[in-house]
């Protein structure tokens, strides 16, 4: 039989029990839902590595504060979850399970690139190939199987900016771009204003690059992709410069000359009607437009006019005039 002295003992106990389980219960829960401001900060997964190192390195980045709590979570609460390898960022406000989840579910820091229009698919490749968080151990070739064309890459790969984890493919983000541009550029055929001279959506292509490289003002895009439907209308040739510089590759030096409008190669668009073989650049969505929707008012040409912009003409002799004037404001430019 129990002593009135045992009975107290046991309350005291039981007492004791229920105080120190509710602290606990209530620090536990604090530390786990009470934001912690983190400075930004980068935190790497490596592959291979346990989730008692990766807690070790969240103590020490000061992302986590140290606790218990954490190793007892991986243990008996995580259902057997694990840290995915990544490169992740922290910062802001987050609660220590906001930081945990998200290295759990694999919810990565994203890079950038930026492809810029009027850049060749070489100049692009180049630069992507050269971003550290990108992968690659594909050759030229190898790459251009991966993307599945018939063509020539030139003009496939849509100007964008791109977002991506960190040992992101490059094939893979290749691909992207070249689908973006396919479903863009189909989108883009089915709209198109009825008549044009174009036969296929890659013809579509090829002069959405010509204007592309042609001007960077976006309002004049549709004004310029109209003198050109209207001059392949009328079979004349497209003498376009940007297509001559194309064909020369390293020959060009910065310098267009006489010689080189009249030095004969596929892409040279005053020696040969048509349009070039392939596109001559990446084109922006606008530029596509542009060739879808031109703007066909009876202007068959076009001149620098000394501002960035361009002057338009219906003729001959007018667009002559304009040249002429262009030519002397840019004389005259240089002697002051």
């Amino acid at each position: 039989m129990m002593t009135k002295k045992t009975n107290y003992s046991l309350l005291l106990v039981s007492v004791a029990v229920l105080i120190t389980a509710g602290y606990l219960y209530n620090d536990w829960n604090k530390y786990w839902n009470q934001p912690k401001q983190i400075t930004t900060t980068e935190f790497i997964v490596n592959e291979g590595e346990g989730g008692y190192q990766v807690l070790k390195k969240l103590y020490q980045q000061n992302i986590l504060q140290h606790s218990a709590y954490p190793r007892y979570w991986l243990k008996f609460f995580s259902n057997g979850a694990t840290f995915k390898q990544g490169v992740y960022e922290f910062s802001g406000e987050m609660t220590a399970f906001e930081v945990l989840q998200k290295l759990v579910n694999g919810e990565e820091k994203s890079f950038q690139v930026t492809i810029v229009p009027g850049w060749t698919f070489s100049q692009a490749l180049s630069f992507l190939q050269k971003q550290p968080h990108l992968s690659h151990t594909l050759d030229y070739q190898s790459l251009l199987e991966q993307l599945h064309l018939d063509e020539s890459p030139e003009g496939w790969l849509a100007p964008d900016t791109y977002h991506f984890p960190d040992n992101y493919p490059l094939e893979d983000l290749l691909k992207q771009g070249v689908n973006n541009m396919k479903q863009y550029l189909q989108q883009s055929w089915q709209q198109r204003d009825v008549g044009l001279p174009l036969n296929t959506p890659y013809e579509m292509l090829i002069l959405a690059s010509i204007v592309e490289k042609e001007t960077g003002i976006r309002s004049e895009k549709r004004q310029i992709a109209g003198v050109f439907l209207q001059r392949l209308d009328k079979h004349m040739r497209l003498q376009s410069d940007p297509t001559v510089i194309y064909g020369l590759g390293s020959e060009y030096q910065g310098n267009i000359t006489k010689k080189h409008l009249l030095s004969d190669t596929p892409y040279n668009t005053y020696t040969r009607f048509g349009l070039p073989p392939t596109p001559i650049a990446l084109p922006d969505k606008d530029s596509i437009m542009a060739v879808s929707h031109p703007i066909l008012n009876g202007d068959l040409y076009f001149v620098a006019d000394g501002s960035g912009g361009h002057s338009f003409s219906a003729t001959l002799e007018e667009h002559n005039a304009k040249v002429r004037k262009y030519l002397l404001h840019n004389k005259n430019k240089k002697k002051r």
